[in-house]
């Protein structure tokens, strides 16, 4: 299990890099760069204290499952609308 969740942190490094640089890339805005990454965190935010009631209750296999599912169904979702240009 620690060597899926240090495997999809390097995953998650990468894609916030690649996000970025096509952010600065396409926009050439410091600010729409801040602004891409400053909106990247909120859900951190607002979604951290209700995240931790979470994994204290439901058995942490099944939290992780759930949740690098939704990731990767986000992350395939972002690429099909870049391959279809939307």
């Amino acid at each position: 299990m620690w060597m899926g969740a240090c495997a999809s942190s390097i995953g998650t490094w990468m894609q916030v890099l690649a996000q970025s640089w096509l952010v600065l890339k396409l926009s050439d805005s410091p600010f729409l760069l801040g602004l891409d990454a400053f909106l990247g965190g909120i859900p951190i935010f607002l979604f951290s204290l209700v995240g931790g009631v979470v994994a204290y209750r439901i058995e942490r296999r099944k939290v992780l499952l759930i949740v690098f599912g939704a990731i990767w169904l986000y992350d395939r979702s972002k690429g099909g609308f870049k391959a279809v240009k939307m």
